[in-house]
């Protein structure tokens, strides 16, 4: 008879405890992940909020703790979106004011899986009307966030009927002791 000997686990207990091995790392990483999205919005107070606060009400925009080798610096943060609905005015306002190069086109063809050939041909010409596109607008995150920035530290206006721009204050903090 083929019955496993004693000490040895069969193919279905190794399965079985292998799969509840996954399940388990799978818990750890979901328990991780949940405990590392509550840290980074901690951080994010901190730095947003908490530290700010603190230093105006010091009245500083900068400090160094030298015994801890801190250096802590007030800077402007920014954020900024285009909302869906003013989207083409403001990519329209962006090129009219000397930002259009800012702005990307992005031209998509769609193909069935089967259609490798007319893709290639597509790819190769860009001309044939035959084919469904789709033109989308938009101007990266980061670069519409540097060049919000850039016009806030400036001075110049951004046209709040068109742009989502908030600006905050930034604790930027260096560690001149800590292990990297």
């Amino acid at each position: 008879m083929n019955e496993p000997t004693s000490g040895v686990a069969s193919a279905g207990d190794r399965l079985e405890a292998m799969a509840a091995r996954a399940l388990e790392q799978i818990a750890a990483v979901d328990r991780i992940e949940g405990e590392l999205a509550a840290a980074k919005a901690a951080l994010d107070r901190t730095q947003r909020v908490d530290l700010p606060e603190l230093m105006k009400d010091l009245n500083l925009s900068e400090a160094t703790l030298p015994g801890a080798g801190i250096t802590i610096k007030l800077t402007m943060g920014v954020d900024a979106s285009i909302p869906e609905a003013h989207r083409a005015e403001a990519f329209a306002w962006m090129a009219e004011n000397g930002y259009g190069a800012l702005v990307r086109a992005e031209v998509k063809v769609v193909f069935g899986a089967a259609e490798l050939e007319k893709a290639e041909a597509c790819a190769a010409l860009l001309t044939d009307k035959a084919y469904e596109t789709e033109v989308k607008m938009s101007v990266p995150p980061p670069t519409l966030k540097a060049w919000a920035n850039e016009r806030l530290s400036a001075g110049a206006d951004i046209p709040p009927e068109l742009f989502n721009v908030r600006s905050y204050d930034m604790a930027r903090i260096s560690n001149s002791k800590r292990k990297r």
